[in-house]
């Protein structure tokens, strides 16, 4: 990590924080290769009195989405991140993420089969997130969505409106029952 102050001013704030074993100076911004399999995230920005501006980018194993959302029984890929960070004394932080999803794989309780081959991209804040040009495999056939929106209430899911394509899933909810197949838009 690195701070540059000028009295009560963080001019320069930078913090890298990386799976790899980094001996110190070592690191440069931008020395991670596209697609490579490691977690690692760079923080740049600067304080000031009353304001505070971060940028954050990286790429995290989408694995640690289990530590957060409860229900996720299996997530795996490589998911490159953005984030923004703007707070002026006595306001809530403005903060927007963006992930970007290319080959994913998601199970959870609330839907009987995996989720594979996820990509597109979710831009997220405090009031909603919304998912962009998504495509995965699913139940042998696919689910596509060119938008769709998750309102929150400071981060936490509260309504959706989500909408999409799904074509030759076969789905089974109830052991008793054959699979449906499910095609609509």
């Amino acid at each position: 990590w690195h701070l540059r102050s000028s009295g009560r001013d963080m001019e320069e704030i930078s913090l890298h924080l990386s799976e790899d074993e980094h001996k110190e100076g070592e690191h440069k911004e931008g020395e991670h290769k596209e697609g490579e399999k490691k977690t690692f995230f760079d923080v740049f920005g600067s304080a000031h009195p009353g304001r505070v501006d971060l940028t954050g980018t990286g790429q995290l194993e989408l694995d640690l989405v289990r530590a957060v959302v409860p229900g996720v029984q299996e997530a795996d890929g490589m998911v490159p991140v953005n984030v923004e960070l703007h707070r002026i004394k006595g306001q809530d932080p403005d903060i927007d993420v963006t992930f970007t999803l290319e080959d994913a794989l998601l199970m959870t309780d609330y839907f009987p089969l995996p989720f594979e081959d996820i990509s597109g991209t979710i831009h997220a804040n405090a009031d909603e997130w919304v998912l962009e040009n998504l495509s995965s495999r699913v139940g042998g056939g696919t689910l596509t969505s060119e938008s769709s929106t998750i309102y929150t209430n400071n981060w936490w899911p509260d309504r959706f409106a989500l909408s999409g394509v799904v074509d030759g899933v076969r789905v089974q909810y109830l052991d008793y029952l054959p699979p449906m197949l499910v095609d609509g838009d």
